[in-house]
Order: structure tokens, then sequence, then C-alpha cells
């Protein structure tokens, strides 16, 4: 008998970038864009700092995302890889009616 491969799933479920506290959404070291706004009451921040504080937070999904990608194609000679990104309202959806 054919020896069967072990079958897997992982989940990772990333913060995103929603508000309103986008600079814990980026650790320092990662952080590009300046200045930021260190706090939760954004209305009291500038335009600028909330907007790099986003911004900082999409550039630092994009680098999870990647690693994530390069991690994983290193195994798709070996085993069936596949990738799927999912926002939350079709999350949502996927739960409440399947």
């Amino acid at each position: 008998m054919a020896e069967k491969k072990a079958e897997c799933c992982y989940l990772l479920h990333l913060m995103g970038s929603h508000g309103p506290i986008y600079y814990k959404r980026t650790p320092e070291d990662k952080k590009i864009f300046f200045p930021i706004c260190y706090r939760a009451d954004i209305e009291n921040g500038s335009l600028k700092q909330i907007v790099n504080s986003y911004d900082n937070s999409i550039v630092y999904t994009n680098f999870i995302l990647k690693s994530v990608i390069d991690e994983l194609s290193k195994y798709q000679d070996d085993f069936f890889v596949q990738a799927f990104l999912l926002c939350d309202v079709i999350s949502i959806f996927i739960l409440r009616f399947f």
C-alpha cells in the first residue's frame, strides 16, 4: 500500500490595518514613515501622523505576507501548497453561510 502523506492546514490571522491604534500594528524596527501618531484618540493626531501610522501597517502586512509566500514556495515541489487571502467581510460571510 502506498505511503500516505500527512495532510495539514495552517491558518494565519493577521491583525491587519484596523484603527484607531495603527501604531500598534507595526514593530518599532519596521516603521519607515514618520512622524507617527502614538495615541488611540487619533482625532487629536495630525493627518500626516495618522497616514504614516496606517501606511506603516500596510507595509508591515506586506512584509509578513511576502515572508509567508517565500517560506511556502520552498515546499512547492514536494507538497501541494496553496494560500488564500480573505478579508474580514468574506471571512464572516463564509462562517455564517457555509
